[in-house]
């Protein structure tokens, strides 16, 4: 890259980004696995009621032609 980082420096950062990227993996899988049911609903924000709401589908349509 250039002489302002060392070798020292990109792999201490590397280990850092690595370490809190595995964190908020470990902590979502954790989630996922205590209740599935939850996560689903409120984690990724899907539940069947979804498809019977018919001004979010218009909102959606709009969205996406937009």
């Amino acid at each position: 890259m250039n002489e302002i980082t060392t070798l020292k420096e990109r792999r201490k950062a590397g280990w850092i980004l690595a370490s809190i990227s595995s964190m908020l993996s470990l902590s979502v899988i954790f989630w996922y696995v205590t209740n599935p049911k939850k996560f689903i609903e409120n984690g990724l924000g899907y539940s069947p009621e979804i498809y019977l709401n018919l001004p979010m589908w218009f909102f959606t349509a709009f969205i996406v032609i937009g």
